[in-house]
């Protein structure tokens, strides 16, 4: 026990997650009130990485190649 925590949604695109003028919004992430790394994977290519409140969103194939 003891392991680092983190937490990750997925999405095909940040406009199925809530993404409204420029504001994003994913619901089950923003409920999670601790310190460890919150993610949102996307296949999205434009505004592919960015941070809301805390979520990461980063593009899921290159966050699978290790290019993240």
């Amino acid at each position: 026990m003891g392991g680092a925590g983190r937490f990750y949604g997925f999405f095909a695109t940040a406009s199925g997650a809530g993404c409204h003028q420029g504001h994003f919004r994913c619901p089950a992430l923003r409920l999670i009130k601790d310190q460890y790394p919150r993610t949102l994977l996307t296949l999205d290519e434009i505004n592919a990485e960015a941070d809301y409140d805390g979520i990461r969103k980063r593009n899921a194939l290159r966050w699978m190649l290790g290019k993240d």
